[in-house]
Parts: structure tokens; sequence; C-alpha cells
């Protein structure tokens, strides 16, 4: 063979690659499925924004964004964590995510590819019911808790996209599908470990559709997914944990299991159990119920139409056109689905933060899905009326909290200026002689809470002073200030902490005079009494913990 002919052979095969590369890396497959969903990205796109349009076209700085304020780039702090996916993250997209429209938008992005995966998840056919379940897994206010941290919303939103694209190609059943989904399940626990449950209910819901649309589904089929999925999530982990052990040996940092123990407290012993499903059931209810406690009102609308659309979807399971062993068998996985989201809380004493049950929003909206896709109209028309009058609340309550997180930022952001102010009195009892580049202790004694009215609400993070946060921890403070261009203090010592409480116990409580002075050297701010044992345990951290005051004032271990 001539070198020409070589030659026009290799230039053959470079201009039938570059033709075929769209196909090959799946460009051609991705642009078809999102042009045949067009419209409803299009309207998923406005419910998005109307939900938390609060967040995009305002800023207030966030419970945890002053400690990434502390300093640029993406935060070791992530790997420590174990969300190695945050670190990669905030290395490519958003070295500091610190700011207004973006990470919102990209949270509200990713939440909305995930619904739509979501949704061609629980069927193959398009129809109405798409544009009642997906907003519901947008928009519900549960999410807001974790789209509330501006540093980690956005990739929480990612999560929501590459688990839910990873979902879908798992069910696709192909070799190639099941790589994608390892992959993406990986990078999604990776990015926050609460997408876990998260899965595993979408996986539940997954079959539980196939219950009821596919015509003589058998045991063995449910069976082999079953596997499959186990199998993909074990690849997952294997990977995630090595990617956890990369990264902390790269970066150089160690594990912080101290804050990862603080989320499980798991005992194998049936009181335990008892116990923690006493205190977790009811805060199910109140998830999936339309609670206050979540939803800012007792949403009546959203209680009625979990109760409708479950009773819908059990009786459509029932009545499914497969064998009696599969019908029970699909009762029994909606029941594990609904159970999934709150799993996380029986690992720690019936507590996790609202951020970890990300999972209820997809419960609620495949209810609604399997409701809407019943044979009755009557029962559809109800259906779709409580759908659009919950999605018109959820976008009212995010909003609300959007606005009561930019209040209370303000609010801080004023009781600093006056707290400084009264430093500025008292400071020359530290030195008499001004020096700009000084830089001079501070602690707080006890937390402020405000007093909430239809302004300022208070549900956990959302509507939090910077100041009660943590119980009263000093270093948010002064990382507080830095925020404001004010970096002349620094958090007090543990032994600086120690010896100021005696007399810091006989200290007026803000604003009365006298309640910031200055304490053996150390600028003293009250606001309460002390938060015991919370402060206290963070002054009497070892080699402290046998100071006379940690034995006088912390209750017995």
């Amino acid at each position: 063979m001539s070198a020409s002919n070589t030659a026009n052979d290799l230039l053959q095969k470079i201009k039938n690659f570059d033709s075929n590369f769209f196909r090959l890396i799946g460009f051609e497959k991705a642009s078809a499925f999102f042009i045949t969903n067009k419209m409803l990205l299009v309207y998923l796109s406005i419910i998005g924004l109307i939900a938390y349009g609060g967040d995009v076209v305002n800023f207030s700085l966030n419970i945890d964004s002053e400690n990434h304020a502390y300093g640029y780039g993406a935060k070791a702090a992530w790997v420590a964590q174990g969300r190695w996916g945050m670190y990669f993250l905030n290395a490519v997209l958003l070295p500091d995510a610190i700011m207004p429209v973006i990470p919102m938008l990209i949270a509200i992005a990713g939440s909305i590819v995930g619904a739509l995966f979501f949704v061609n998840i629980l069927s193959s056919s398009r129809g109405i019911a798409d544009y009642f379940a997906a907003p519901v897994a947008i928009a519900c206010p549960v999410i807001y808790f974790a789209f509330y941290f501006t540093t980690l919303g956005y990739g929480v939103g990612i999560a929501f996209a590459v688990t839910g694209w990873g979902m879908y190609m798992l069910t696709r059943w192909s070799t190639r599908g099941f790589c994608v989904a390892a992959a993406c399940f990986c990078f999604g626990i990776a990015i926050y470990q609460a997408v876990l449950p998260m899965i595993a209910a979408l996986f539940c819901l997954y079959l539980t559709s196939s219950v009821i649309e596919e015509t003589g589904i058998t045991v063995k089929t449910l069976i082999k997914r079953t596997i499959m999925f186990f199998l993909a999530m074990a690849v997952a982990y294997v990977l995630y944990e090595l990617g956890k052990r990369f990264s902390l040996y790269y970066l150089g940092v160690s594990f912080d299991a101290g804050y990862i123990s603080g989320f499980v407290s798991y005992k194998p012993s049936i009181e335990y159990f008892v116990s923690t499903f006493s205190k977790t059931l009811p805060l199910a209810i109140n998830y999936y119920t339309g609670g206050s406690a979540y939803y800012l009102y007792n949403l009546v609308s959203l209680q009625v139409l979990f109760f409708l659309t479950a009773a819908i979807s059990f009786v459509r399971i029932i009545c499914a056109a497969t064998s009696w062993l599969v019908r029970i068998m699909g009762v029994l996985l909606l029941l594990a689905a609904i159970v999934a989201p709150m799993s996380m809380h029986l690992m720690n004493n019936g507590y996790m933060p609202p951020r970890s049950v990300l999972g209820v929003s997809q419960v609620l909206a495949a209810l609604v899905f399997f409701a809407m896709h019943g044979r009755s109209k009557i029962l559809q028309g109800i259906v779709a009326a409580l759908t659009i009058a919950c999605i018109f609340n959820f976008c009212v309550i995010n909003n609300r909290y959007a606005f009561s997180d930019a209040m209370v930022w303000q609010a801080d952001r004023e009781l600093s200026v006056q707290i400084q102010q009264r430093i500025a009195e008292v400071l020359p009892k530290v030195t008499p002689k001004s020096d700009r580049l000084a830089v001079y202790p501070i602690e707080l004694v006890g937390w402020l809470e405000y007093t909430q009215n239809p302004i300022i609400v208070n549900r956990e993070v959302i509507g939090s002073s910077f100041y009660k946060w943590g119980a009263g921890d000093v270093e948010r403070t002064e990382r507080l200030f830095k925020t404001m261009a004010v970096d002349r203090y620094r958090a007090a010592t543990q032994q600086e902490r120690l010896s100021v409480v005696e007399q810091a116990q006989n200290m007026p409580d803000w604003p009365y005079p006298g309640s910031v002075d200055v304490i053996n050297g150390v600028i003293v701010i009250k606001f309460r009494e002390y938060n015991n044992p919370n402060q206290f345990l963070a002054m009497c951290r070892p080699p402290f913990n046998t100071h006379p005051v940690c034995l006088k004032y912390l209750p017995p271990q």
C-alpha cells in the first residue's frame, strides 16, 4: 500500500470520527431528549424562577457563607467532610459561591433537569401528569432548606440532575447505563451524603411505577432490577470511598470524623429503635402533610393531596394487571419510598436537619404523577386543583423564606454596627493607645433570637441570626465582622474564654449599659446567660476539660 493511500485512509477515518463525534459522545441523544421535552423545560423554568425568585433577584449572606468568605478558592473543608464532589465543583465551577444570581440559577437548573429525568423514569409516555408532578419536585419548600446555603445549594441542584440522569440510565438496563449510573450516584453522594436515601426513594418509586404500568411484570423481573440497583450502588460507594481517600491524601487533610459523628448516634437495641421511631413518625407526618415547622403554614391543601394521592396510588397498585405477589411487593415498595427519605433520622436518634430529606419532594411528586395517570376524570380534576394550590403555596413560602433571610441579615448588620460602637467605648480598657493594626480578642456570652413576626420567620437555619446559630459561636461573630470589612477582632482562645466566665455572669444583658465590657483583656459581649452546655462544651475541650470553671458549670457526662 502506498504512502498516499495510507494517508487517504487516515484522513477518511478522521473525517468519519469527526462526523460521528456527537453521536459517539451521546450529544445527539441528549439533544433529542431535551428537544422532545422542550415545552416542559420552558414550563419548569418559569416555575423554578417563580419559586426561588426571591433568592435570584436579591442576596443575603446566609449561615456558613461567612466561613467560606474567610478565604479564597475551593475549601478543603468539603473534602474533610467527605464531600469531595463539592470541592471539585468549587475548583472547576464556582471557587467562591458567595454571590447573587448564579448559584441559585445553577440550583434551579439542576433541579429542573432532575425533575425532567424523574418523570421520564416513572413513565416513557409524556402527558399532562408531567406538568403537575414535576413542579412539586422542584418547588417543594423542603428543598429550600438545602438551597438556603449559598455555598452548598448549587451543588445540591447539580446532584438532583446527576442522580436523575443516573437513575434514568440505569433503568435502560444496559451495561453502558449501569456504568453511567454508578458514576452518577457516586458523584451525587460526593456532593452531599443525604443524596443516598433520595436515590433509594427514586428507585423504589421506579419499581412502584413498573408494577402499576407494566402489564404482567413478574417477581423475577423486580428482583433482577433490584439486584442491579444494589450492584450499581455498591460500585458507586466504592468509587466514592476511593475518591474520598484520594482527595484527602492529595490535599493533605484529615477526615473530620467528629462532623459526621454529630449526625450518627445509632445503637443496635430495641429501646433505641422504639424511641427513634416514635420521634421520627411525627416528623415524617409533618414533612408529607404540610406541617408549619417546614412549610411556614399548616398547608391543608398538601395534607389532603398527600392522603388522596397516596390512596389512589395504593388502589392502582392493588388493581394492577399482574400477580397478587407482585402487587403486594408494589405496596411495600411504595411504603419503602415514603420511608426512605426519613431513614437518616433512624441513624441519629430521630433528628436530622430538614436539608437531609431531599427525597420528600420526589415522593410527593410521584404520588401526584400516579394519581394523574388514573382513569377517573373527577379524581384527576381534584388532584390537579389541589396540586395547583400546593405549587402556588410552595412558591409563596419559598419567597417568604428568602425575604426573612434578607431581613435577618440586615438586622444582624445593624446589630453588629451597634456592638462595634459599644466596643469602641470600652476599647481604652484594653489598650490606652490607639493602634490601627492591633487585633483584640472577643467573647460572646449567650445568643440572640429575634422575635418572629410576619416579616421575620424562623425555621431551623432559615431566618436565623448569625448570633444564634451555633448557640453563641464567637468564631462566627469574628467572621461576620470580617464580611463587614472589620478585621480588628479575633475569637478568644479557650483559656481566655474560661478566664471571663465568673465575671461575665454579673454583666447585664444586651442592650443595657455594661453588656459590652472588657474582662481580663477580653472584649465580652453578653446577650443573655451562657448557653449551657453548648458554649461550655466549646470552652472545655481538652486540655481544659479539668479547668475549675468546667467542673463547676459543665453538666457531668
